[in-house]
């Protein structure tokens, strides 16, 4: 193989390692519409797949376009956001890069259509299929040995109601949140929401810590319970306790 090709122009595929990306509204909003537009055709490509019984690639494109909804979704959720904040930029690039959150942010919009008497246990659903979703996408593409060291490739793997459920399912997720974006716009964040969206994973220790229960009792009491209650108790505790590792005391 020559050189050009090597690089990725003899490919004909543009190469480079992708690097954190500053975002503004607008590219924000190119990247939402760039991304739905690509899970369109990933969808079209998957039902060709179907027709033609290669399931377990149609099973792939399938999740493929679920992550490709899902970043269309962060994109637009992040418009909202204090775009100034190098934390905020962060944690929108990370998102975008990680595969449960995409898988998760998909189906946000379809969770709308949900009254609140069915929200909760439509929720506990999708958190399955995110979870199935996430475990299949690899098995449906590539060969691999399993625990009982059989070597297990993708078109034993993947059944072909799971890849028609599949892209059934991201045809949800598509038609929801093409709706849902072109009905509204990105709701703003407050401070203490962004604060909390920049900790991250990190914001997951402070539940592990005996006191937090102790300190959330303790802010009720200091501020109404409002949509900034939880970040702010996240956020406060998180600067004036954990960082300094000393416990909370009333």
């Amino acid at each position: 193989m020559d050189a050009e090709a090597t690089e990725g122009g003899g490919l004909g595929v543009m190469g480079g390692e992708v690097t954190n990306v500053n975002f503004d509204e607008g590219l924000l909003k190119q990247y939402e519409t760039a991304a739905l537009k690509n899970a369109s055709e990933l969808l079209e490509e998957a039902e060709l797949l179907v027709i033609h019984k290669h399931f377990a690639r149609a099973y792939f494109l399938s999740v493929a376009a679920i992550e490709e909804i899902g970043k269309a979704s962060i994109a637009f959720v992040g418009r909202g956001r204090k775009l100034e904040s190098p934390g905020v930029q962060r944690q929108i690039n990370l998102d975008l890069r990680d595969h449960s959150k995409k898988i998760t942010a998909a189906f946000s919009s379809s969770l709308k259509n949900f009254s609140a008497k069915d929200l909760r246990a439509n929720f506990l659903k999708i958190t399955d299929y995110g979870i199935a979703l996430k475990d299949g996408r690899e098995p449906s593409m590539y060969t691999d040995v399993d625990n009982e060291s059989s070597v297990r490739s993708p078109s034993e793997m993947v059944r072909p109601e799971a890849a028609k459920d599949c892209v059934r399912l991201a045809k949800l997720c598509l038609r929801d949140t093409c709706a849902f974006q072109a009905d509204n716009q990105p709701a703003p964040f407050s401070k203490w929401q962004d604060r909390w969206y920049e900790l991250g994973a990190k914001a997951s220790k402070v539940w592990q810590c005996q006191d937090f229960g102790e300190y959330l009792e303790h802010m009720l009491d200091q501020h109404p319970l409002d949509a900034d209650y939880l970040p702010r108790a996240i956020v406060t505790y998180y600067d004036s306790y954990f960082m300094k590792k000393v416990p909370f005391q009333k």
